[in-house]
C-alpha cells in the first residue's frame, strides 16, 4: 500500500484591506449602504490572525476571570473557616492552659483530704479504743462493786452462790 503524503495546505491568505468607497460627496444611502455591504463582506470572508488571537486573548480573559470570581468566593469562604480554626485553636489551647492549672489544684486539694481521712481515721480507732477501754474499767468497777458489796454484808453473798 502506498501512501501519498501530501503537502500541508498552505495557510490561508491574508484578507485585502477594506476598500473605501469613493462615493462623491453628496453621500447617498444607496453609496452608504455598498460600502458597509464591502466592508462587512470583507470581514466576515475570514478573520485574520491579529482577529483571531484577539478573540483567543478575549475568550481568555473571560475564562480567567470567571475562574478569579470562583477562586476567590472559594478562597474567602476557605479564608474564613482557616480563620476560625485558627482562633478555636487559640481558645482550646487557653482552656487547656486553664484545666492543667485545676487539675494541679485538685491533685493538691485531694492531697489533703487524703491526710484529713487519715487523720479522721485514726481518731476513730482512737475513739473505738477509748470505747473498749472504758467497757473494760466498766466491767472491772463492776466486778469490785459486787465484791465490796460481798465483804460489806456476808449473808447476802451466800443468798446469790445458792445459799451454801
Amino acid at each position: 500500500m502506498a501512501t501519498s503524503s501530501a503537502p500541508p495546505p498552505a495557510p490561508p491568505a491574508p484578507p485585502a484591506p477594506p476598500q473605501q468607497s469613493q462615493a462623491p460627496s453628496s453621500s447617498s444611502p444607496t453609496a452608504t449602504a455598498t460600502a458597509t455591504a464591502t466592508a462587512t463582506a470583507t470581514a466576515t470572508a475570514g478573520p485574520s490572525a491579529l482577529e483571531q488571537q484577539a478573540a483567543v486573548e478575549q475568550a481568555r480573559a473571560a475564562i480567567t476571570g470567571s475562574l478569579s470570581s470562583v477562586g476567590s468566593s472559594l478562597d474567602a469562604e476557605l479564608r474564613a473557616r482557616a480563620h476560625d480554626l485558627h482562633a478555636n485553636a487559640e481558645v482550646l489551647n487557653k482552656q487547656q492552659r486553664e484545666v492543667s492549672k485545676q487539675t494541679v489544684a485538685l491533685h493538691q486539694e485531694t492531697v489533703q483530704l487524703q491526710k484529713l481521712a487519715s487523720k479522721t481515721t485514726d481518731k476513730i480507732k482512737e475513739i473505738g479504743d477509748v470505747q473498749n477501754w472504758a467497757e473494760l474499767i466498766e466491767r472491772d468497777l463492776l466486778l469490785v462493786e459486787a465484791t465490796l458489796a460481798l465483804a460489806e454484808n456476808p449473808v447476802a453473798g451466800e443468798e446469790m452462790n445458792g445459799g451454801e
